[in-house]
């Protein structure tokens, strides 16, 4: 729930602006599980994911395995955090930043086994690249090692 007083505008402003981020959220939940349904589907087609994900439902024709699943993954995932949103950011920005340089160390190994051409990028761009990644790795680890240290700050909602 917004406020008028932070937003600097009347009430009609702060309900648009609350609906306009219900929106927005909305959106991206809806991309998650596309993405994941997507991504598992295609994992257990190429068997390196259980062949049960690939189930459907006959009336529907969705995949309700993964789609049960990946709740479960985010709901446990909000439990570990206790909810709170900069621990959740944090999170997820050392999942990605790792998801980073996992294709960076990807490419180098693919590289150096020559089972694929190098795309004309330099070994030493990736590395360097790597270097970058694994830096930044480093730098959220120790501030999401500070958030933990202070308590978040509480909202506060005006009378």
């Amino acid at each position: 729930v917004t406020s008028g007083s932070v937003f600097m505008c009347d009430e009609v402003c702060s309900h648009q602006v609350s609906i306009d981020a219900c929106l927005v959220l909305s959106g991206s939940v809806l991309t998650s599980y596309v993405g994941v349904i997507g991504l598992a589907r295609r994992m257990a087609q190429d068997r390196n994911l259980p062949a049960v994900l690939l189930t459907r439902n006959r009336v529907f024709g969705t995949s309700h395995v993964i789609i049960f699943g990946f709740f479960c993954v985010c709901w446990g995932l909000l439990s570990a955090t206790g909810g709170n949103v900069l621990v959740l950011g944090s999170v997820y920005a050392l999942c990605f930043l790792c998801v980073m340089a996992l294709f960076a160390v990807g490419s180098i190994a693919l590289h150096n086994s020559k089972r694929l051409p190098w795309s004309g990028t330099q070994i030493a761009t990736v590395a360097c690249a790597l270097t970058a990644v694994v830096v930044a790795v480093a730098v959220n680890a120790i501030i999401f090692a500070s958030k933990l240290e202070r308590p978040s700050p509480s909202i506060t909602h005006p009378s």
